[in-house]
């Protein structure tokens, strides 16, 4: 969104271009290009930093992209104020929906992968430590000079081997 908020800034200086097809060419390639670089992302688990980067750049592509199309419109329509009123129209109906449908989408996707993240990591060692809270009977005696003892018992080495068995059957699953 920061790049959508500061095109005030340089929209003056896409009017001013004078190879205006070539660089729409460009910036259509480079979106295809960041549309499957999303995608890889996704797909092989790449590090955070690298979907925020890349969607940075991708959102910053599609507004300079979005701003150089919108440049053709009075070219194209042999400024006819009417068509160019009905074409801006359009235009932003569709960027309006396409921005609504896309922002769903990655909210699903980003809600998909968290709940497969947060099940993944902490549902298991959140069972675990329920678990074990519930076997372990720790019993504390203190002595005459308040000093705290443990008794010696096998309770600690049976937890743990329950730990172990439950640790391999999560790896193994």
């Amino acid at each position: 969104m920061i790049p959508t908020m500061f095109s005030f800034l340089y929209g003056h200086i896409i009017d001013r271009i004078n190879h205006k097809k070539l660089y729409l060419v460009i910036f259509q390639i480079s979106f295809i290009v960041l549309v499957i670089l999303i995608i890889t992302c996704l797909t092989w688990w790449w590090h955070v930093t690298a979907l925020f980067a890349i969607n940075f750049v991708f959102n910053l592509v599609s507004t300079v992209m979005s701003a150089l199309e919108m440049s053709f419109v009075p070219i194209v329509l042999d400024d006819n104020e009417e068509l160019i009123e009905k074409s801006v129209d359009v235009q932003c109906l569709t960027g309006n929906v396409l921005n609504i449908a896309s922002n769903f989408i990655a909210s699903v996707l980003l809600g998909v992968v968290t709940y497969i993240f947060v099940l993944n990591v902490s549902l298991p060692f959140f069972v675990a430590g329920v678990y074990f809270f519930c076997k372990i009977h720790v019993q504390v005696s203190t002595d005459h000079d308040n000093n705290i003892q443990i008794p010696s018992g096998n309770s600690y080495a049976q937890n743990m081997k329950h730990l172990c068995r439950l640790g391999q059957f999560w790896l193994n699953s």
